[in-house]
């Protein structure tokens, strides 16, 4: 047995790393995102579940009750979103691929996509669904899968999703005092507010940069508190209005913390806001913008207020339509964030590219390259221009602050849209400071004073699972009867290996011993007495 101990035991160990070489030569890994999980007034919505162990297909044919399907974004069908989001037909898992470059993705495609989110977002899926970036490894992965016989298997690593205690919100606000060297005695000089969320939301948390909603309105507001803040440094350009600067948390969940700010402000500023303007999804390709109200033209200082954001807009040809919209005080969910404003019978509006509430952004595609910087910067300027002229009360005379020196600062609206576009900031998954958050208030400060930032808690139904991107691996498999053509070659190098190392009646004898049968023998009764 001492020639088995040093050669053959040798060989067996050598034989199965080989084997493990050859297996793990076959492997593909990469990183994947989970579709939100969450439960709405007790109702299960999203998947439910977070682990995968099937084989893998690209057929979307083909009978996907037990296999993880990976499919391309652009060959995701009508047809297939409602396989995937039916009660009667469960599915082993859906693996979608996402572009690299968003550039590449197109306007059709981005339109179909937010009405998949959506579909996905208000279905109950009682299995994985996962969202991946094309990569090498899962290009290889899908190529091998339509060319060849030979399957893989689909392995998530990682916990079941649990439920997320609670969700916090953090709202940040600067002021610029104006001057009121003019003002009567026991006047209240008016303010003007400027206000953005700065949370984003999408079918997928780990992929949810919101660079368009709500990135672009973020970065206008401070772009727009840089400018000001040289207007009021100085004595002759300080203004007759204050000017109030809030980024607001948990705005995709109905405004949550807007509505936790409004609560917990002093009264007597509030009494004070003459005006709240809101910005939304400024930053995208399309020329049009729209301006959503509430209140109607009937008072003389709305209408006024509306027709100064007209003539503006006129003036520096952009596209602007005004749309009014009653609230509904009876139904707690609001369409807009100037609606809580509103609720509080404070005059306000909401600036968006959006034409209207229903018309949402794609999460999944809503990544920094899908922002115009040009847009972003004309609408910025059409901000400025329009504060401009109210505080200074120079209504019909066309400033053009925007195309001087105190004009949007395109380093500083790119740099800041990076930032914000490469990170995720849905409230749910959030819940202590982040680092934008603390850049977001560090800027404030040096542009406004007396800056705060306060945390709350929101009170809300809605139940958040925890969303952590996970690995998934894909293993070759092979067919059955390879696995004992496999197993006989392997028993048959063996023997041949210890035939040559101990010869052919050591080797005998080795075979004896390791099956027990010299052991045998030599206990075997002789049958004398």
């Amino acid at each position: 047995m001492g020639a088995l101990s040093a050669g053959s035991k040798a060989a067996i160990l050598g034989c199965i790393f080989l084997q493990l070489a050859m297996f793990s030569s076959s492997e593909r890994v990469f990183g994947v995102h989970r579709l939100l999980q969450y439960d709405k007034a007790k109702t299960p919505l999203g998947s439910r579940r977070g682990s995968i162990n099937l084989p893998a297909t690209v057929d979307p044919n083909a009978d996907l009750s037990k296999r993880v399907l990976i499919i391309q974004h652009e060959d995701v069908t009508d047809e297939l979103i409602t396989r995937m989001t039916s009660q009667t037909q469960r599915l082993g898992g859906v693996v979608v691929v996402l572009p690299e470059d968003m550039t590449s993705v197109g306007h059709d495609e981005i339109e179909r996509w937010k009405g998949f989110e959506a579909r996905l977002l208000n279905a109950e899926i009682n299995y994985a669904i996962y969202f991946a970036f094309g990569n090498d490894q899962l290009r290889e992965l899908q190529r091998e899968l339509g060319h060849s016989s030979d399957g893989y298997h689909i392995q998530t690593q990682g916990a079941e999703p649990t439920k997320i205690a609670s969700v916090a919100a953090f709202n940040i606000q600067g002021w610029l005092a104006g001057s009121s060297s003019t003002l009567a005695p026991g006047a209240v000089l008016p303010t003007i507010a400027i206000v953005a969320h700065h949370d984003s939301y999408g079918a997928a948390p780990g992929l949810a940069n919101g660079a368009d909603s709500n990135g672009s309105g973020v970065v206008a507001l401070l772009e727009i508190a840089r400018v000001f803040s040289k207007l009021y440094d100085g004595s002759r350009t300080q203004g007759s209005h204050n000017l109030l600067f809030v980024l607001t948390g948990a705005g995709k969940l109905n405004f949550a913390g807007t509505k936790q700010w409004l609560q917990n402000t002093d009264m007597r500023l509030l009494e004070s806001v003459e005006f709240a303007l809101c910005l939304d999804t400024i930053g995208s390709g399309s020329e049009a913008l729209y301006l959503h109200v509430s209140k109607p033209r009937k008072e003389p200082v709305v209408d006024a207020l509306y027709t100064l954001v007209e003539d503006t807009a006129k003036q520096m040809d952009i596209p602007l339509s005004i749309v009014q919209k009653k609230i509904n005080i009876s139904n707690d969910v609001v369409a807009w964030e100037h609606e809580q404003f509103s609720r509080k019978r404070i005059l306000a509006a909401t600036l968006s590219s959006r034409p209207s509430s229903a018309h949402v952004s794609s999460g999944l595609f809503d990544a920094r390259s899908r922002v115009s910087t040009p847009i972003l910067r004309r609408n910025i300027g059409l901000v400025i221009e329009l504060l401009a002229k109210h505080i200074y009360g120079h209504r019909q005379l066309a400033l053009k602050l925007s195309e001087g020196e105190l004009g949007a600062n395109l380093h500083f609206a790119e740099s800041w849209l990076e930032a914000i576009g490469n990170s995720t900031r849905m409230a749910p998954y959030t819940q202590k400071k982040a680092a934008l958050v603390d850049g977001f208030q560090q800027v404030l400060k040096s542009y406004t004073s007396e800056v705060s930032l306060q945390q709350h808690t929101i009170d809300d139904e809605t139940i958040f699972y925890s969303n952590e991107e996970v690995t998934m691996s894909a293993f070759k498999v092979k067919p059955a009867l390879f696995d004992v053509i496999l197993s006989a070659v392997i028993a048959a190098y063996l023997a041949l290996l210890v035939v040559v190392i101990q010869g052919p009646a050591n080797a005998l004898l080795t075979v004896k011993d390791i099956f027990g049968i010299r052991a045998a023998s030599k206990r075997r009764p002789t049958g004398k007495a």
